[in-house]
């Protein structure tokens, strides 16, 4: 009789078990035989949902390299949007920005109607210079929207215009995906309060936003430039640097924090900031500019001779 991977039923739920626990190498190794004691021809499909289940387990535990090894070694055995997809965002949260373009192509060749995959794509285009047809991308995406989803598409085409992408970002996806309803009335309600002058309570819906979602870069950044806006120097600066912990590619909240810590007195430590953006995009035009302006405050100024 063969080694059928159906005679061990238990062992994929131990390894869920496992990957809740933080275990994550014993769940992954407990996959991995799984597979290795499969028959030809057998389709891994139980196999793959275990270690995406592993993924995600530990991305929430913050275990970014077990994650992705998670998710590369289901992709090894099946070819999944949603997979690809997944790693797609592990990778621009690493600063991989090509790897993760090539996910979410990948994941748009099996679904071309993917459209958290056409969205993320097109802000990475956005990111890396391309403006216009990322732009061009997400309005041919949009087609007939509702008029509440038009309003932040609206929104959010016009912040990607003007580089904000911060800001974007959050009013993008939910323009086009739409599945995270509590966290779009939150930052639906600091938008209003922000806009009536009420920045206590549009800092508090913010920070709820934050609690609730935890691994959202893009909330932490908005959060932080809100504080540093508000005059809260710390806080805005935790909150940046929490961004740029769970993603460093966050060119914006990386020019953001320097801004809080050149607000703050801390100049080199700004320069400092400014300088990784530009090693990472050498003609970037605000940190171009921020790094004039620094080095020109160290140099002070100059004096005439005689």
């Amino acid at each position: 009789m063969s080694a059928e991977p159906s005679e061990a039923p238990d062992a994929l739920l131990t390894a869920h078990a496992l990957a809740a626990a933080g275990r994550h190498a014993e769940a992954f190794a407990l996959v991995e035989q799984r597979l290795a004691a499969a028959p030809s021809g057998y389709k891994p499909h139980a196999e793959a949902k275990a270690f995406a289940v592993l993924a995600r387990a530990a991305e929430r535990l913050g275990d970014a390299l077990a994650a992705r090894r998670a998710l590369e070694a289901a992709l090894a055995v099946v070819d999944w949007a949603d997979l690809h997809f997944a790693l797609g965002t592990l990778l621009v949260r690493d600063g991989e920005r090509d790897a993760a373009h090539k996910s979410f192509d990948r994941a748009l060749a099996i679904n071309p109607r993917y459209r958290a995959a056409a969205v993320e794509r097109a802000l990475l285009d956005a990111r890396a210079g391309r403006v216009a047809d990322a732009v061009h991308a997400l309005r041919t995406l949009a087609g007939g929207e509702s008029s509440r989803e038009a309003e932040a598409l609206r929104e959010g085409l016009e912040r990607l215009h003007r580089a904000e992408f911060e800001n974007a970002t959050p009013l993008l996806r939910r323009a086009f995906t739409g599945a995270d309803q509590p966290l779009e009335s939150l930052l639906a309600e600091a938008d209003a309060r922000f806009a009536s002058g009420d920045i206590g309570a549009g800092l508090a819906a913010l920070r709820l936003a934050v609690a609730e979602r935890p691994g959202y870069p893009d909330v932490h950044a908005l959060l932080g430039a809100h504080e540093l806006r508000a005059g809260f120097l710390d806080d805005g600066i935790a909150s940046l640097v929490d961004a740029l912990s769970l993603h460093p590619g966050l060119h914006a909240a990386r020019l953001e924090l320097a801004r809080g810590l050149e607000a703050r007195g801390e100049r080199d430590m700004a320069l400092s900031e400014v300088q990784r953006v530009l090693e990472a995009e050498p003609g970037h035009v605000d940190a171009t500019a921020a790094y004039e302006r620094l080095t020109a405050r160290r140099r002070g100024p100059v004096l005439a001779r005689e």
